[in-house]
């Protein structure tokens, strides 16, 4: 393990037991929006009980006292036709004093000492010795130009963004009722968003399926015993139509990552025909139940209807639960596109301003492949990569 250049016993190290509370009261600033009552035990799931292994947790220590940390889950995931150890690059903070270039401030002979720096350089060399074939994650615009300078490589994603206003009045009113106060106005602005609404869905292109066995298919909810070696088999499938970069979604990090999240409730649906899962889609309930997110969603090839059934199902499970609205993202490219198509015969509409999500990249084995790393058309991206962890 690499030391920072000592200072008053400034060093990088690994996370051992007992270290989680001081860890976790460095992180609770930034966890604004998870319920810190539970902060305890999201960290314990997350770092500790990943299906792929224990996280790699490192930290800067000063005086005894942490005062950084960054780590990686490791994550299996799809290379073209093979598996690799992926690393999600995750929870990087420094306490507000040793931000920046602290080298004047604490009597380096170095120039430029930086502490998130030197934790990135530390997770870079343990995580290749650890195997790990490539680290990934998402910054935010804050830490673009640091991400930059400590070896990562971007990948701008251009994204679809789609949403469902199940209720297009209650949608407005929970919207605009705090800041209008005229009646008149805010039905006004209810019934122009109707007339768009029923503009943006009149798509020529994507009509409704003709479903000649509607009866042959069904839709469940599942929950973590439910989880059997026929999902196994169903992702084996998926991995074997599409050469793609993505997380594998196994029945184990299916379990881990939506099932067991003590924070986030999911619900994990699946539609079947003849005894055989043939798609899968998690969602989420925030906010009061007033939004819900579709967090990820796969589909065998050929079986479009199955999944058009699966996201009826899904749309009314919402309906029912008093949802106003449903939203999701994916990156735009051509292992979203059926499922966008899909969606929008049930009435979701894309947002028409363009939006990217920044992703970084730092690959660890040199045999892999840069040229497909580096191609946005090779990745399959949901908000599972993301949302909630």
């Amino acid at each position: 393990m690499n030391n920072i250049e000592e200072k008053n016993a400034m060093i990088v190290r690994r996370y051992k037991e007992g270290d989680e509370k001081t860890i976790i009261d460095l992180m609770k600033p930034y966890w604004k929006h998870y319920n810190l009552d539970k902060a305890c035990d999201f960290w314990e799931w997350e770092y500790m009980t990943c299906p792929s292994g224990q996280a790699v947790i490192l930290l800067a220590e000063h005086n005894g006292r942490i005062i950084g940390h960054y780590a990686t889950l490791p994550m299996e995931m799809t290379f073209e036709k093979t598996i690799i150890t992926g690393g999600k690059a995750e929870g990087a903070v420094v306490s507000p004093n040793y931000r920046g270039n602290i080298a004047q401030k604490f009597g380096f002979k170095e120039k430029d000492v930086r502490i998130w720096g030197k934790l990135v350089e530390s997770i870079f060399d343990t995580a290749m010795k650890e195997q790990i074939d490539m680290i990934w994650g998402f910054p935010s615009e804050a830490t673009v130009k640091a991400h930059a300078r400590v070896g990562y490589h971007f990948l701008t994603f251009p994204l679809t963004i789609l949403t469902l206003p199940i209720d297009v009045k209650k949608v407005i009113h929970d919207r605009f009722a705090p800041q209008i106060r005229n009646k008149h106005l805010l039905n006004f602005l209810v019934f122009v968003s109707k007339i768009y609404y029923k503009f943006r869905t009149l798509n020529l292109f994507h009509r409704k399926p003709k479903l000649k066995k509607y009866q042959e298919i069904t839709v469940r909810q599942i929950t973590g015993r439910d989880l059997d070696d026929r999902f196994d088999q169903f992702w084996n499938k998926y991995f074997a139509e599409n050469k793609c970069i993505t997380i594998k979604r196994d029945r184990r990090y299916v379990s881990w990552r939506f099932i067991e999240n003590p924070v986030i409730p999911h619900h994990v649906f699946v539609c079947e025909r003849d005894n055989k899962i043939t798609g899968y889609v998690v969602i989420d309930i925030r906010n009061g139940h007033k939004k819900g997110h579709i967090v990820d969603i796969l589909g065998l090839e050929g079986y479009e209807d199955d999944l058009f059934v699966l996201i009826e199902h899904i749309v009314q499970f919402l309906k029912n639960k008093g949802v106003l609205s449903v939203n999701l993202w994916f990156v735009k490219n051509r292992f979203s596109e059926k499922y966008v198509s899909i969606l929008k015969t049930h009435g979701f509409i894309a947002l028409l301003t363009q939006k990217h999500k920044k992703m970084v990249v730092k690959i660890l084995n040199h045999n892999l492949n840069k040229e497909f790393v580096y191609d946005l058309e090779n990745w399959y991206v949901t908000m599972a990569f993301t949302e909630g962890i």
